[in-house]
This record gives structure tokens, C-alpha cells and sequence, in this order.
């Protein structure tokens, strides 16, 4: 029997092809050059730290599609989106560039980075150093890193790129073994997705699960399935207080009233 990829291995699968394109057309050094000689990042683990628990911080998202539920947002324009994320209480911003999964682009990037204050968390599927120098050169401010796509000799060293650019790394996890790798990592910075990236089901338990295994001095972030105040203060009750949310958003014509719902008790 034929076992069919999972969605994030055909997704590695092309990711790949349009890295050594990118290496072919451009090249590192180019990314390289720009990344360095761009204005410095701002702290996204710092923003997130600002003010002492039980403040909630949101890291909203800002993706039209996913490969799980197709177009997610009709009436798609990524600087407004953002301006309303930053008025309503965001911490962070996360946009999805992927573009044959999430139809997402650079340039949306570079439009919120240039009409926006708050830090910026490229969320892209990191699988060499000249993403890493491409996200610096476009205004990310963060990148993400899964570990369950990454061995742990190029987490780190994907990860080194990052930090010699002062950008923060968010390392993702799904389970024991992933969070067992992440903690030797540099990174204090660490994201349970509650997906599992094979079924893209979502369970709140994978949060509640690993978080009580994290030391303090790490930033935790809970990602996907949060959808209500109540799944907020589950999660919090755990010692978490930092959040990515995106289809909640992406979903609704009043971003102001869904902000109001996850944020005021």
C-alpha cells in the first residue's frame, strides 16, 4: 500500500523546488547583503513580554486560504487588515507568503511592514538560510521554524542565521519529541500548534499537555483552534498567555467585535 504524503511533506516538496529556484534567479548573497543593510528588527519576544501575566497578547494572522479550508477571506486586503489588527489590541502580526497553500505574497508583507508599528512574524515554511535573509530583507521581524520539518542540525543552524540578524525564532511544536528538541535549542521563543499537520485537526489538549513541560524563562504561544474566550482562559489556565489566531479574524466582517470576545471577560 501507498502511503500519500501528508500535506506538509507536499508542501516541503515544492518548497524546496522554489528555494533553488530562488538560489538560481537571485542568489544568497543578494538576500544576504539586503538582510544586513535593513532597519533593525523590531522585539517580537520583547512585545510580547511588555506588561506581566494575566495580560492576553494576540499574534493575529492574516492568510486568505489554507489548504485545509480553501479561501478563508474573500474581501482580502492585507494593509487594512493589519491597520484594524493594530487599532483593536493586536501584539503581533503573522502573514502567510506561502503562496501555492495559503495564496499569500512577500509584497503583502512589505505593504503591512511599511503601515504598521507592531512586530511582524513571517509565517513561511523556513527550510534554508536564504529564506531566513529574504524574510529579514522584506521586514519580518520573526520567523517560525517546524520542527517536525527540520532536522535538529538545520533547525540550528537556520536558527543561528536568524539570531546573527536579531531576528526572534519562534520554534513550533506538536509533541513531546519535537519539545524535547526545541529546548536545546538557542531560541526562548517556543509555539505549540494545537493542528496536527498530517489530519490538520485541532486539539486544545496538545497545549495543556506541553506547556506545563516548559521551563519559565520561555515564551509560550498556543496556535490554531482558538476560537472563544473560553478556550482563552483554558489555555491561560496553564500558564499561557500569548496566542495565534487567524481564521477566527479572516472569518469576520467585524474584526473590532471578535477582538472584543476573546479579549473582554
Amino acid at each position: 500500500m501507498i502511503m500519500k504524503p501528508s500535506i506538509l511533506q507536499k508542501i516541503k516538496n515544492y518548497k524546496i523546488k522554489e528555494i533553488q529556484i530562488l538560489k538560481d534567479n537571485i542568489g544568497t548573497a543578494f538576500f544576504e547583503k539586503e538582510a544586513f543593510n535593513t532597519t533593525p528588527p523590531l522585539g517580537f519576544n520583547n512585545k510580547l513580554n511588555t506588561i506581566e501575566l494575566p495580560k492576553i497578547n494576540i499574534i493575529a494572522e492574516i492568510k486568505k486560504a489554507s489548504p485545509s479550508k480553501g479561501i478563508i477571506c474573500h474581501d482580502f486586503v492585507p494593509v487594512d487588515i493589519a491597520k484594524s489588527y493594530e487599532r483593536y489590541g493586536a501584539s503581533c502580526i503573522s502573514i502567510l507568503t506561502d503562496k501555492p497553500s495559503f495564496q499569500g505574497k512577500n509584497e503583502d508583507l512589505i505593504d503591512v511592514k511599511q503601515n504598521s508599528n507592531i512586530p511582524i512574524l513571517r509565517k513561511e515554511f523556513i527550510f534554508d538560510e536564504i529564506q531566513v535573509y529574504e524574510s529579514r530583507s522584506i521586514g519580518s521581524d520573526c520567523i517560525l521554524l517546524i520542527m517536525a520539518a527540520l532536522t535538529n542540525k538545520e533547525a540550528s543552524f537556520i536558527e543561528s542565521k536568524a539570531l546573527e540578524l536579531d531576528m526572534d525564532v519562534i520554534i513550533e511544536i506538536h509533541n513531546q519529541e519535537e519539545l524535547d528538541r526545541a529546548l536545546c535549542m538557542n531560541s526562548k521563543l517556543i509555539g505549540i500548534n494545537n493542528r496536527d499537520l498530517n489530519s490538520f485537526q485541532t486539539d486544545l489538549t496538545t497545549t495543556l499537555n506541553l506547556a506545563k513541560q516548559i521551563p519559565k524563562d520561555y515564551t509560550v504561544i498556543s496556535e490554531s483552534g482558538i476560537f472563544t474566550r473560553q478556550d482563552i482562559e483554558l489555555i491561560m489556565g496553564c500558564g499561557v498567555n500569548s496566542f495565534l489566531i487567524g481564521e477566527n479574524f479572516m472569518k469576520s466582517k467585524n474584526i473590532e467585535n471578535e477582538f472584543s470576545k476573546l479579549l473582554v471577560k
